[in-house]
């Protein structure tokens, strides 16, 4: 998929080219620069369809300074985006043209600018129709072969800088032989556009990569982001992961706010230290290493906002590893483990709690602020802890107690120090291996491609070879 900007003449073997793959506007004038869209596929806008779960979140909701948008949304290229985001095609101007074109937006809880429709239909709808009225012409089932760059061509004709070739199917009518199933055959020739300008517009395509590469442009290598984590299991020969993993049988489980931490192949000799670390020191970590947020457990992994995040953040380092390494879940990421591990003593404690069995009477928070006449600051800081001790799924918390080698059937008063202790840690830093990723759901987002230090973010233009630009994922930016 390559937008063309400018085509100053074509030259191919047949000049019959085929109508079906050529549409532009009838009432439209032509517009004083010719734009031309070469699409490799039948059918333009396809990831657009997908996108959303098949609705085409288009925007995200508007906020008053871009620089959150970038640096919280953007793991890559956040920083260099802030300019374009102000100054540039801003969110609201594209909510304004959405507006404009007639495509009804609404605002979801999450954020999210979604269609009214909730489909994804009427934004391809709304993109296809303006570009037939500013006269673009699309050309469908083209394969660019290759672009040159003939810039140093002093006496080219009309000063064009780009020569394209490519390759496009041509439909022959029934000559009474048979063919297709409509009685047409195919067949593909070659062609070369030469113009002025040259936009690539090839999403995570190998081929746009190519391209920007074979023309001199700086590209850093493409690799997966926005993606849930699969366990390690049996299978995986490593013999550090051939342990049943704790979370086994509880798929379908949502945990809300809980801190996750990535250990990487070459950290994983200190999970162990890492177990002991405080709070302040999981504030220390860099970014790309910890989330929080919601967790999903899925029949094969983590997934969720807080392991979507991860993944995105830490893409380039999961790529270096082999997508193989432990995170460690912290399920009460107020508390330190000295804190969880009071609260837990001070739970024991209860005379309603101390003779019930460890197994079916997990935590909950206890509430006492309308209760207490003489205020809530004033508890015993091990009670106050109390008030913000998750509400565990039964299912989850049983599984954490047998991880911490506790039998279920114990009382809540029989706690050894030493269990307490054990079970302060899972609360703190489970530590769940990973081998391997999934995609999120239908949709894909790829990290990498030509380098923003090369490009003239005002206009979108490459900095190494003028004339060429560049819009979309082939830039090295994922949100």
């Amino acid at each position: 998929r390559h937008l063309l900007l400018q085509p100053l003449h074509q030259n191919d073997n047949n000049s019959n080219n085929n109508q079906n793959d050529h549409h532009r506007s009838s009432n439209t004038p032509p517009a004083k620069k010719r734009v031309l869209i070469l699409e490799a596929t039948t059918k333009p806008l396809k990831k657009v369809l997908q996108s959303g779960g098949g609705r085409c979140n288009v925007l995200h909701r508007t906020m008053s300074t871009p620089s959150h948008l970038s640096l919280h949304y953007y793991p890559r290229g956040g920083k260099e985006m802030i300019g374009p985001f102000t100054t540039g095609f801003s969110q609201k101007d594209a909510w304004k043209w959405f507006q404009g074109e007639g495509l009804d937006l609404k605002i979801e809880s999450d954020g999210r600018v979604f269609p009214k429709s909730d489909d994804a239909q009427s934004v391809v709808d709304v993109l296809s129709a303006a570009a037939e009225r500013a006269g673009v012409e699309l050309f469908t089932g083209v394969k660019v072969l290759s672009v040159v760059n003939n810039s140093s061509w002093m006496m080219m004709e009309q000063n064009a800088k780009f020569d394209i070739a490519l390759e496009m199917k041509q439909v022959l009518k029934d000559n009474g032989k048979g063919g297709g199933s409509n009685g047409n055959s195919t067949k593909r020739i070659k062609s070369t556009i030469s113009c002025n300008s040259v936009v690539l517009a090839t999403g995570s395509s190998p081929s746009g990569y190519a391209i920007a590469k074979s023309l001199g442009v700086d590209v850093a290598s493409p690799y997966p982001s926005l993606f849930s984590f699969r366990f390690a299991t049996n299978d995986d020969n490593d013999d550090s992961h051939t342990n049943t993993h704790p979370l086994e049988g509880l798929h379908g489980i949502s945990i809300p706010d809980v801190h996750l931490t990535l250990m990487t192949k070459n950290d994983n000799d200190n999970v162990t230290q890492q177990q002991q670390k405080t709070k302040q020191n999981q504030k220390n970590n860099s970014k790309n290493k910890t989330q929080r947020g919601d967790l999903l457990i899925t029949h094969r992994g983590l997934s969720g906002p807080a392991a979507l995040r991860l993944s995105s953040f830490a893409a380039q380092e999961l790529h270096q590893c082999k997508y193989r390494g432990t995170i460690l879940i912290n399920f009460i990421p107020d508390l330190t483990q000295k804190e969880v591990y009071d609260a837990l003593c001070y739970y024991a404690s209860l005379q309603d709690v101390r003779r019930k069995n460890v197994g079916t009477a997990p935590p909950r928070r206890r509430r006492r602020r309308q209760q207490l006449s003489h205020g809530y600051d004033s508890l015993p800081l091990s009670e106050s802890f109390m008030d913000v001790l998750p509400d565990l799924p039964k299912r989850l918390w049983f599984s954490l107690i047998t991880t911490s080698q506790i039998d279920p059937n114990t009382k809540w008063s029989q706690l050894s120090k030493k269990q307490r202790i054990s079970l302060s840690q899972v609360l703190t830093s489970l530590p769940i291996h990973f081998h391997g990723k999934d995609t999120n759901k239908e949709e894909f987002v790829t990290a990498g491609g030509v380098m923003l230090s090369n490009v003239d973010l005002k206009r979108m233009e490459s900095k190494q070879v003028p004339g060429l630009f560049f819009v979309g994922e082939v830039l090295n930016v994922d949100g």
